[in-house]
């Protein structure tokens, strides 16, 4: 019973130490949540997931502007490195030190890539991936 309870113990923080970085599950919005998987294989959930996926691309689509984008990243605990405009679409680049993966970008760790496009923000972590 011993054996069992200490390996029961080591589970859980060992999931504990993998569970914290909720990715943009964390951000309190209702959209459409997308997984970008092995080979470009995309799933697409239409009410959010019970849990992040780990190591993969992943896009939050959400209606709003740029108060939702910056509340979106205030709930991530990111910090904005950058921003540039693309033909009307403001694009911001971040970095949150809760998440785990992350791109190199112009010589950042990059892992939180937002676009705002007129009534519309699109999330990605750990770059934004698809159409904005």
């Amino acid at each position: 019973m011993k054996k069992f309870v200490l390996f029961l113990g080591f589970v859980m923080l060992f999931s504990g130490l993998r569970l914290y970085d909720n990715g943009l599950l964390s951000v309190s919005a209702d959209g459409v949540y997308t997984v970008y998987g092995a080979g470009g294989a995309e799933t697409v959930y239409e009410k959010k997931p019970l849990f992040d996926r780990f190591n993969a691309y992943t896009r939050l689509d959400i209606a709003g502007g740029r108060a939702e984008a910056e509340k979106g990243l205030k709930e991530l605990g990111a910090t904005v490195l950058w921003e540039e405009q693309l033909g009307g679409v403001t694009v911001l680049y971040a970095y949150a030190p809760t998440v785990n993966i992350f791109e190199t970008v112009k010589g950042r760790r990059i892992n939180v890539m937002v676009a705002v496009n007129g009534s519309g923000v699109a999330f990605g972590m750990p770059l934004l991936k698809g159409s904005y």
